[in-house]
């Protein structure tokens, strides 16, 4: 069914440009389902281990504190409840994979390429399905963020749209110490958290998938996503985890130059 959004926020991707170069400071999926209680357990969690553990053979056991609202006589309370988090990596860290009994996400720093990221989180997801059954899906996201610093961070004008950059561009970017816009925006798969503009040095939008560095960045952080239930079955998800790729692409080269590209490594 064709979409009656404009471009980039519906209709077909750009054809893709690999970046072998690309300043990609995290890419993350995410996919969301009902409670299931025996992931707490982790005599439930060994044979999805096993099943992974090829790939991702570094394994932690963390606890996260969950808010819970109770509602009793006296009214609404705030409780905090302890949740396992089970975390699987690669021998060098650099793909991690967290589960919870609700959701599973899965995040890389070294990006390669969108048929190689979808191709492991396909695996996984098979090993999800596989082994705990969740039947049911209610969200799934994939984000993406983009960081420029160092001598590029004086280019960006050439390579970032001029109605993109705002406060950015020079000569007003030699007196921003930060500045960030934010937009919520409606997509053809669901929709869309997009940030970009300027962190100071030691600053971040969220530490656990942004570290922050010791100089001035401009980042570009696209986040998209698609809330609705489905049934859990990871070949149907790969497809619609690549349309959600596809459409941050398209947003992406949106708000991007050629000379990105070319400075990146692209040849269009």
């Amino acid at each position: 069914m064709p979409s009656n959004l404009p471009s980039p926020l519906g209709g077909p991707p750009p054809s893709e440009v690999n970046l072998p170069r690309a300043p990609l400071a995290r890419v993350l999926a995410v996919v969301q389902f009902p409670g299931i209680l025996k992931i707490e357990n982790r005599d439930f969690v060994a044979p999805f281990q096993e099943e992974i553990r090829r790939d991702y053979p570094l394994f932690e056991q963390d606890i996260r504190q969950q808010l819970q609202v109770q509602v009793g006589l006296g009214g609404p309370s705030f409780v905090q409840t302890p949740e396992n988090l089970w975390r699987f990596q690669d021998q060098a860290r650099n793909w991690r994979l967290s589960l919870v009994k609700s959701s599973l996400s899965f995040d890389v720093v070294k990006y390669t390429s969108r048929n190689d990221f979808l191709d492991r989180w396909t695996r996984i997801l098979a090993a999800v399905e596989h082994i705990f059954d969740p039947q049911i899906t209610l969200k799934i996201g994939m984000r993406y963020i983009d960081r420029i610093e160092g001598e590029l961070l004086e280019a960006i004008d050439d390579m970032i749209k001029s109605d993109i950059l705002g406060f950015a561009k020079l000569p007003l970017r030699r007196h921003v110490r930060h500045t960030l816009s934010e937009a919520i925006v409606e997509i053809e798969e669901g929709e869309m958290l997009l940030r970009w503009g300027i962190l100071p040095a030691n600053g971040t939008i969220d530490p656990n998938v942004l570290p922050p560095t010791l100089a001035n960045s401009w980042i570009l952080d696209i986040d998209v996503s698609s809330v609705g239930q489905r049934p859990f079955v990871a070949s149907d998800l790969t497809s619609a985890f690549r349309a959600l790729a596809e459409r941050a692409y398209s947003v992406f080269r949106n708000m991007t130059t050629e000379k990105f590209l070319r400075v990146y490594g692209g040849t269009t």
